[in-house]
């Protein structure tokens, strides 16, 4: 149940308020309505402090990107071996048509994880994926990353991050989110502290054009 309703939820009707939500929702199941919303709030900026300050790729690197979309983020990945896994065929289908003569993509999620070698990847990618799943979810698919990865390997997360610090609009902005599970910074380590190890923290309310409050967690397998 929803602790609180929103500023904006206050002046529309919560029968319309709940309807536009969930059109919003639909809609974002849409690789182009997807990619359009993202950038419109400035993500495209967003993915480029990621990669320079985090993923830093190298030629050849290993990655997979779990929960990847339409795979916006190899726009900026270049010379990389790249595996994308979602569980949404059509953004699949249009990450293939963009980027599928130099990358791989699969249909699935959590259970697919198990039949990938492991050590197999140096990086994993979850950019969004954690607060789209429960407690039990992510404590299984967090186990199966640490095996895929090479011990030198890193994860690297970034989701929507509870902090009492938060704006009444950015608590209104992660309570829209469809993911649904969003977790303060000690929520999200708990999930990563059995199998990662070396976690580096870095909180961020400036990436996006709109008062977000962005958590990036990297991290490196416990052997």
């Amino acid at each position: 149940m929803r602790a609180s309703m929103s500023p904006w939820e206050h002046r529309v009707p919560r029968g319309i308020a709940a309807a536009l939500l969930e059109l919003a929702h639909a809609m974002m199941e849409r690789p182009w309505f997807y990619s359009g919303l993202q950038n419109l709030v400035g993500w495209r900026r967003a993915r480029r402090a990621l990669v320079d300050l985090h993923i830093r790729p190298v030629e050849g690197m290993r990655v997979l990107d779990l929960g990847c979309g339409p795979a916006d983020i190899l726009q900026l990945l270049q010379g990389v071996d790249y595996i994308g896994l979602d569980t949404n065929s059509e953004q699949l289908r249009f990450a293939a048509k963009c980027f599928g003569h130099r990358a791989r993509f699969m249909v699935g999620g959590v259970e697919e994880l198990y039949d990938l070698p492991s050590r197999s990847f140096d990086l994993v990618l979850a950019m969004g994926w954690l607060h789209h799943v429960d407690d039990q979810t992510a404590m299984d698919g967090v186990a199966q990353l640490s095996r895929l990865l090479d011990p030198s390997g890193r994860l690297i997360t970034v989701d929507g991050c509870m902090s009492s610090g938060n704006s009444p609009l950015t608590r209104a902005l992660l309570q829209w989110d469809r993911g649904g599970h969003h977790r303060d910074l000690e929520g999200y380590r708990d999930l990563l502290s059995r199998h990662f190890r070396d976690l580096h923290v870095t909180f961020r309310r400036d990436m996006l054009r709109v008062p977000y409050a962005l958590l990036v967690l990297e991290a490196s397998p416990i052997p």
